[in-house]
Formats: structure tokens, C-alpha cells, sequence
């Protein structure tokens, strides 16, 4: 009678050692997950960090070529030249925009189970692509 106990024993602590387990691996996992995103977080603001001081970079140049540019050419020459940056800075600006918008539109839709979203979001989608495509060709 007392094989049947130490067996229940026995299989209730097997029990509980698998549920901790599985609870260790549940969280193992979410913890897993956020360290993965801490680490893409990471990345992300050292690429931004990097871009930054190439921006920063490109801007002196342009200073640099605006200054030299101001005291070989005429004054039309000069306002020509930095409306052309300025244009330029716009459509980059644009095109930025567009691909976020594009972008953040296509997380949506990849996680919409609605028809009529999905479909309003297909539609928008779509609207973006074109604009897209159209800013490019400036």
C-alpha cells in the first residue's frame, strides 16, 4: 500500500517539475524576446547615430561647395544652386514620408484580420506605392 503512495508521490513531483519547466521555458522565451528586441533597439539607435554624422558630413560639404560656388559664379548661379538643394532636400523629405507611411501601412496590413481594414488598407497601399513611384521619377 505504501508502493502506491510513493507512486503518487512520485508522479506529483514529476507533475510539478514539468509545469515549472514549462513555466521556465514560457519564460525563457518572453524574456528572450524582449532581450532580442533591447538588441534590435540597439542597432537601431547606433544606425541612427551613424546616419546622423553622415548627414552631418554632407552638410558641411554642401556648406563647404556653397561657399566656393558663391565666389566663382554670379549671384543667379549661387540662388540656382541652393534652390536646387532645397528642392532636393523637399523630395528627399517626401520621399522618406512616403516610404514610413508605406511601410507602417504594410505592418497593419500584415496583421489585420478584418476585410473591410484589409481592404481600406490595400486600397491606401496601393495610393502610396503610386506616390511613390511618381516622387521618384522627380
Amino acid at each position: 500500500s505504501t508502493g502506491g503512495f510513493d507512486s503518487e508521490s512520485n508522479q506529483a513531483r514529476a507533475q510539478s517539475r514539468r509545469t515549472q519547466n514549462i513555466s521556465l521555458l514560457k519564460c525563457d522565451h518572453a524574456d528572450y524576446q524582449k532581450l532580442t528586441f533591447q538588441k534590435y533597439i540597439k542597432e537601431m539607435e547606433t544606425e541612427k547615430c551613424s546616419l546622423k554624422e553622415k548627414i552631418d558630413g554632407c552638410d558641411k560639404q554642401l556648406e563647404m561647395l556653397s561657399d566656393r560656388l558663391a565666389t566663382v559664379a554670379n549671384v543667379g548661379e549661387v540662388k540656382k544652386y541652393k534652390a536646387h538643394n532645397e528642392d532636393i532636400e523637399k523630395i528627399t523629405a517626401l520621399l522618406y514620408c512616403l516610404a514610413s507611411r508605406l511601410a507602417k501601412c504594410e505592418n497593419y496590413l500584415e496583421n489585420e484580420t478584418s476585410y473591410t481594414e484589409k481592404y481600406e488598407l490595400k486600397k491606401l497601399q496601393e495610393n502610396l506605392k503610386s506616390q511613390l513611384s511618381e516622387v521618384k521619377t522627380l
